[in-house]
């Protein structure tokens, strides 16, 4: 008897970005897994999106939820991942693309586990403006490693029951969601694995707005809220806390926070926060 491929929705949220939508449901509609329900959240698009997704629905098989007016990304996701009808359930950005084997390595890599974990997740291939760099590199990322860094990024495999049990998104918070997500499901579920395979796309060379050119404020204001949900932190911790924020090129460090990061030995990051302030 044949065996039945497990039901995996696939869920992308998108606004004004046809040009990029369209490749990101290419990806997709290219997986070598036959099993998958792809979920398309439209947010309000003025741009032709809602048009295309129109005709698009009646030549495959997707569903499409749209929206008049928009309420933002993680609103939509959460309607996605809600609305959702498969066993396990992976996102992906309208803006990126992933690899035809995604789906049927993470599914045979779940096969093969021989103990309970909260997700999986992949290498990272990250297209930017001055480049190509592989991102994720580690191999297990706990709750202690996530205490300090979203070593995952903004994708993971798991069970459609973990994401609910874990709460969904926190709408409240203007940036992180993704982290503050897998954190919540590390403290339920335990450890995520990397299947240690590149399959998605993190397109960083496009002209559209992204998270690394939102208000400083907002970062900040991610940041203030993600500690204030995970506290106490100790005083690497927060170190690592301040590394994750000086990342971003429109956030510049004020003193007490560069001096946090020169007396935790956090040199390299404590020289680049400086070269700002310069």
């Amino acid at each position: 008897m044949k065996e039945k491929l497990p039901l995996v929705s696939i869920y992308i949220p998108t606004k004004n970005r046809l040009k990029l939508l369209k490749r990101a449901i290419n990806s997709v509609i290219a997986q070598t897994y036959p099993n998958i329900e792809l979920i398309i959240v439209d947010d309000g698009s003025t741009d032709g999106t809602n048009e295309y997704l129109k005709t698009l629905e009646k030549e495959s098989n997707i569903v499409v939820i749209y929206r008049d007016k928009s309420y933002g990304a993680t609103n939509a996701k959460n309607m996605a991942i809600t609305k959702s009808k498969g066993e396990f359930l992976t996102g992906l950005d309208d803006d990126d693309f992933i690899f035809p084997d995604r789906i049927e390595h993470f599914v045979n890599f779940w096969k093969k586990l021989d103990k309970p974990i909260a997700g999986l997740f992949d290498k990272t291939l990250v297209r930017s403006k001055n480049g190509h760099y592989i991102r994720n590199e580690k191999k297990y990322v706990t709750i202690s490693d996530l205490r300090k860094r979203n070593y995952i990024g903004n994708s993971i495999f798991a069970p459609r029951s973990h994401y609910l049990k874990a709460g969904l998104l926190d709408e409240n918070i203007p940036a992180w969601h993704d982290w503050d997500l897998w954190v919540r499901m590390s403290q339920l579920f335990g450890d995520f694995i990397n299947i240690d395979y590149v399959t998605y796309v993190m397109d960083e060379s496009h002209e559209f707005p992204r998270m690394t050119t939102n208000e400083e404020r907002k970062i900040r204001k991610a940041m203030e809220i993600f500690s204030k949900k995970n506290e106490p932190f100790s005083f690497f911790e927060r170190s690592a806390i301040l590394i994750a924020l000086n990342e971003y090129p429109q956030v510049k460090l004020n003193l007490s926070e560069m001096i946090i990061l020169l007396l935790n030995g956090r040199f390299r990051s404590f020289f680049k926060a400086l070269k700002k302030k310069l």
